[in-house]
């Protein structure tokens, strides 16, 4: 009887976890629709905007290049990750990580020389918290606990 009762109760239990798993809203990028894809990307670029003032001290010139530039390439990434789901064959790490440098290549001219520092910084830390969450298997669309750390 106890171990019909524990198997009823583990049954229970594991189709619980997988209904809240179905349950739950679009947190996967590839079940994103295109728009909330660049929605994503655009609230992206302006947190990412946003953080660099606040870190680097940007004025207000330097913010509305950087806001622009963070703009041009959220918009490269979805087409980029766009591509990459059309077409088979693509490394889409590569290609990313190349359109990351050519953003900091356009980034770079903005910056003054205090600003360099803890520009490179923020990019490792950043690198650091992309890394954990390949490692963790995170990338779910949710924060990272670093993420919320500098806005507090």
């Amino acid at each position: 009887m106890k171990t019909i009762l524990t198997t009823i109760t583990l049954i229970l239990a594991l189709s619980h976890s997988g209904l809240a798993q179905q349950q739950t809203p679009r947190n996967l990028r590839h079940d994103m629709t295109p728009e909330e894809r660049m929605q994503m990307q655009v609230a992206m670029a302006q947190r990412q905007t946003a953080l660099m003032k606040e870190r680097l001290n940007l004025d207000a010139d330097q913010e509305k290049n950087i806001g622009e530039i963070n703009m041009k390439y959220a918009v490269l990434r979805i087409q980029i990750a766009d591509l990459a789901q059309s077409q088979e064959g693509i490394d889409i790490r590569t290609l990313m990580t190349e359109l990351e440098e050519k953003q900091e290549n356009d980034i770079l001219p903005f910056l003054n020389e205090d600003q360099m520092e803890p520009y490179f910084e923020l990019k490792k830390e950043q690198e650091e918290r992309r890394q954990h969450m390949r490692q963790s298997g995170g990338g779910s669309g949710q924060r990272g606990s670093g993420q919320r750390r500098h806005r507090e």
